[in-house]
């Protein structure tokens, strides 16, 4: 067995940002091209084909360009028996018919809190022949002290179903449905406000 290599115990940040552009190229490669004004594109040259996109994992020794202070240990899951530990909220909550985790999980060094961004669905806005069907797939946030019991604090940010009292994180501009989203804590940035960066895969239907 190949023994582990030893690094630095922490990033500089040099590194952090070396990573950072490095998700944001990512994203970049996945965001649809669309046609410049004037010129007439087929919607296959519109719209992002994921199915011919490459998959990297974070196990795989040859895609990945480098790592630093990290070491492959294959784990198996257990899986909890009060799960799932995100339930899906009471009758008319933001996420009563859905709390969808293709999201992101960080623990605050400064507070020991862990904090997760997921994708939240709401019954009656998918039921709502009237809005997109991309309208209910939206971001919403929960905390923990143990990463087991999770609160939805109400964040007040998010007009849905006549009031604010909900989890719902504000997106400015809103875009359409959130179904991948990744967050990414840059501790490095001078912006207080832009420590927390996010990626998500968006999408909008052709039609209602």
């Amino acid at each position: 067995m190949k023994k582990p290599v030893t690094h630095s115990k922490t990033l500089s940040q040099t590194q952090r940002r070396a990573q950072l552009l490095t998700f944001a190229a990512i994203l970049a490669c996945a965001w649809p091209a669309f046609a410049d004004d004037g010129l007439q594109a087929s919607a296959k040259d519109q719209y992002f084909d994921e199915t011919s996109a490459v998959t990297l994992f974070s196990f795989d020794d040859v895609s990945i360009p480098f790592t630093q202070n990290l070491k492959l240990v294959m784990r198996s899951p257990q899986r909890h028996p009060a799960n799932p530990v995100v339930k899906r909220g009471p009758e008319n909550s933001v996420d009563d018919w859905a709390v969808q985790f293709y999201g992101s999980v960080i623990r605050d060094r400064s507070t020991g809190k862990f904090r997760m961004w997921y994708v939240a669905v709401s019954k009656s806005e998918r039921n709502d022949r009237m809005l997109p069907r991309s309208a209910p797939w939206r971001v919403a946030y929960a905390e923990s002290d143990d990463g087991i019991t999770w609160t939805k604090p109400n964040l007040g940010l998010v007009l849905s179903g006549g009031n604010t009292n909900n989890n719902l994180v504000k997106l400015d501009p809103r875009i359409g449905g959130v179904l991948n989203l990744k967050v990414l804590h840059d501790p490095d940035d001078p912006n207080p406000n832009r420590r927390y960066k996010m990626g998500a895969h968006v999408w909008t239907p052709k039609s209602r």
